[in-house]
């Protein structure tokens, strides 16, 4: 069986039998994860649920559905709903619905960074972006921009690679 795991709440890490090193806290938090899930912190009703990455375990999610239904690794989602649904790895998502749907997968999604509630929400895949602000970098599929401010890229037309708007709806 695992070891060193810390679980409190209904069903969390339901599952999670030879994993290790795993932080549960809310009611069914990594619960539905793989048997071996290892090295994960899930705080918040249904964080990390059905979270299944297939390797490398190791992410942080905090807030109610954070992760939840992700297959994402080594990456980092706060805020509600922050990287649900997304397959992409070593990410950095912050606020509420930041990234939600990065649907795209290794190696067309991966190594980007959203702050701000909805940022990158329906981004579906990209490699390095980074996106501050309200719904920055809200759509699309490009790579290597860089968006700030309040609407920044917010329209982005398809894959838009490396651009950077700055300010408001840049």
């Amino acid at each position: 069986s695992g070891a060193n795991n810390t679980a409190v709440g209904f069903q969390s890490l339901l599952n999670v039998n030879t994993g290790g090193r795993n932080t549960a806290l809310g009611a069914r938090t990594l619960a539905g994860a793989p048997s071996n899930t290892a090295n994960n912190v899930a705080i918040g009703t249904q964080a990390m649920e059905n979270y299944s990455p297939g390797i490398n375990f190791a992410s942080v999610a905090i807030g109610n559905t954070a992760m939840q239904n992700s297959a994402s690794y080594g990456s980092v989602a706060i805020g509600e709903r922050a990287m649900q649904n997304a397959l992409s790895s070593h990410n950095v998502a912050i606020g509420l619905n930041a990234m939600r749907n990065m649907t795209g997968a290794q190696p067309s999604a991966r190594d980007n960074v959203a702050i701000g509630a909805m940022a990158m929400q329906a981004h579906t895949s990209g490699v390095g972006n980074v996106a501050l602000g309200y719904e920055a970098l809200h759509d699309g599929s490009g790579s290597n921009n860089l968006a700030i401010g309040y609407f920044a890229m917010r329209y982005a037309a398809g894959s838009a690679n490396n651009n950077i708007g700055l300010g408001y709806e840049a």
